[in-house]
């Protein structure tokens, strides 16, 4: 006797950081003349509300760095960045 099969589904709602290794983008937005923007964190953020943070976001699949931060810039912000430079890479992991 055989066991029926249930089929895959079309899309699974996996969370970054929590059911897989989320990466993320981080942009310094500067005047150019010594100021830069920092954004208050609400009270639905993930983490840290209250907080004074950059602006930043994840990491799509298949995208750039670069790519990635223009598309979080441009989301948070309403703003298109320009002349984005890649400054460094660390890891920080976040329990939940």
């Amino acid at each position: 006797m055989s066991t029926p099969t249930t089929p895959a589904p079309d899309h699974i709602d996996l969370r970054r950081g929590i059911d897989h290794i989320g990466v993320t983008v981080a942009a310094i937005v500067h005047d150019g003349h010594g100021r830069i923007l920092l954004q208050k964190r609400g009270p639905k953020a993930r983490d840290e509300q209250g907080n004074w943070d950059i602006t930043g976001g994840a990491l799509e699949f298949g995208e750039s760095i670069e790519d990635a931060v223009r598309r979080e810039v441009s989301e948070e912000l309403c703003v298109e960045a320009f002349d984005v430079k890649f400054l460094t890479a660390y890891e920080v992991h976040r329990v939940q």
